[in-house]
């Protein structure tokens, strides 16, 4: 008996080290799914601009796609990375293989809004631009 107390004691001790929580994980989870552009603002004339694409996938294995807007295709697709600065989430987006730029600046601050069915990425200064998303249904 006292044999197994310890295999089971040392078993636990284990697996519960060798588990790397991504502090993240939650947010990766808020984030997951198909997201409908609704509005671009800002910019120096505040007027924002139109985009070429229309929705933003995020994936569970922090990838994300840019899907266009007519066809639904993948224009851009790569990875993400997120952090907290300020107190404030940050997410970097970095493209696998793209010449075409699509986000004016490839680090966003992230904000959730309507019970996470809001979602708005803001350019990191002033004078840039802001994107409005909607979760869409899959």
């Amino acid at each position: 008996m006292k044999n197994f107390l310890i295999m089971a004691l040392t078993l636990f001790a284990v697996t519960a080290c060798s588990k790397e929580e991504d502090p993240f994980q939650q947010e990766k989870n808020r984030l997951q799914g198909l997201w409908l552009l609704t509005e671009i603002t800002g910019g120096i004339a505040g007027t924002g601009y139109e985009a070429n694409f229309s929705h933003l996938e995020m994936t569970s294995q922090d990838r994300y796609a840019l899907l266009d807007r007519e066809s639904s295709n993948i224009l851009q697709e790569g990875d993400y990375r997120l952090r907290t600065e300020n107190e404030e989430l940050i997410i970097t987006f970095t493209p696998d293989d793209s010449e075409e730029v699509f986000f004016y600046d490839v680090e966003k601050t992230v904000t959730f809004g309507e019970q996470d069915q809001l979602l708005t990425l803001s350019d990191p200064c002033c004078d840039l631009f802001v994107y409005q998303f909607e979760r869409e249904e899959e």
